[in-house]
């Protein structure tokens, strides 16, 4: 979803085009967000928009100051919309928007577990622990393929 001021221009549509970012201030996520990065990202690269960030915020208690202090534009996962405050409000992507699923964590003995099931344009990927997380976002990263979030 798209996020912005609620006095914002693209207040007034109901659903928002990728080509309806471009001109704005964009704000993104950090890399403390890695895989959000990346899906954000390759959205905006399969697309076929360049927009370059004007702000990257670290958590989304940033992200919403960010928007509503500098009047910007934010792409985020759907959860967000729980915690907008009333000067923020958002409108669905147009399109092919990317989609993932976060599967539960789980406990071992030595560590904590994780899974993440992704979906981009053309497949489903099961990834799983720390190591092939971050080779999967890597090799995502660098890869022509969307991910999608």
């Amino acid at each position: 979803m798209v996020v912005f001021p609620s006095d914002h221009r693209l207040a007034a549509l109901k659903s928002i085009g990728p080509k309806d970012l471009e001109g704005e201030t964009f704000v993104t996520v950090s890399k403390t967000a890695p895989v959000l990065r990346v899906v954000i990202d390759n959205y905006l690269k399969h697309s076929g928009i360049s927009i370059t960030p004007a702000h990257e915020a670290d958590h989304l208690a940033m992200g919403m100051a960010l928007i509503a202090s500098t009047g910007g534009v934010e792409l985020l996962p759907a959860y967000a919309q729980n915690f907008l405050p009333s000067s923020v409000t958002s409108r669905p992507l147009k399109g092919d928007t990317p989609t993932a699923i976060w599967s539960s964590a789980t406990k071992s003995r030595t560590s904590l577990q994780s899974s993440f099931c992704f979906r981009d344009w053309t497949s489903w990927s099961l990834v799983s622990g720390r190591r092939r997380i971050k080779a999967f976002v890597g090799s995502m990263a660098r890869s022509k393929l969307p991910l999608a979030f």
